[in-house]
């Protein structure tokens, strides 16, 4: 097994990310490991996409197909993720409407990046 490419990691970081997030909407516990985990993934991730420019394409590492523009919206649809994140990290409960957000742009973030499943997913999820 060779070294990983930074894309390769931060490809990992972006999916654990999503997986963390979907399990704080199903009520899932987390426990001090978890919360540092989502906090890194959030630290690394905000430093690797919006060390770009914005009108620059979808990060390949996102699985955007090479050469596809991102639009501001989807910039703003990652740091309202972070933000939120940042607050599930902090233990702050989410009410019905944040939970909506958090979902929506979960919801509208893969449709632009069209993440797709890969074997291994149920394991990730078992750990996150």
């Amino acid at each position: 097994m060779g070294t990983m490419r930074l894309e390769e990691v931060a490809f990992v970081r972006f999916k654990l990310l999503i997986i963390m997030m979907k399990a704080c909407l199903e009520d899932c516990p987390m426990g001090k490991f978890r919360r540092d985990s989502l906090m890194n993934n959030v630290r690394s991730l905000r430093t690797l996409v919006f060390n770009r420019n914005p009108q620059d394409t979808i990060p390949s590492w996102m699985g955007g197909p090479l050469g596809r523009k991102t639009d501001p919206l989807f910039y703003a649809r990652m740091e309202l993720l972070f933000i939120m994140a940042e607050a599930m990290e902090s233990g702050r409960p989410l009410g019905n409407y944040s939970r909506q957000a958090v979902a929506r742009t979960l919801s509208e973030i893969l449709r632009v990046v069209h993440v797709k499943p890969i074997t291994g997913d149920a394991v990730s999820i078992g750990v996150a």
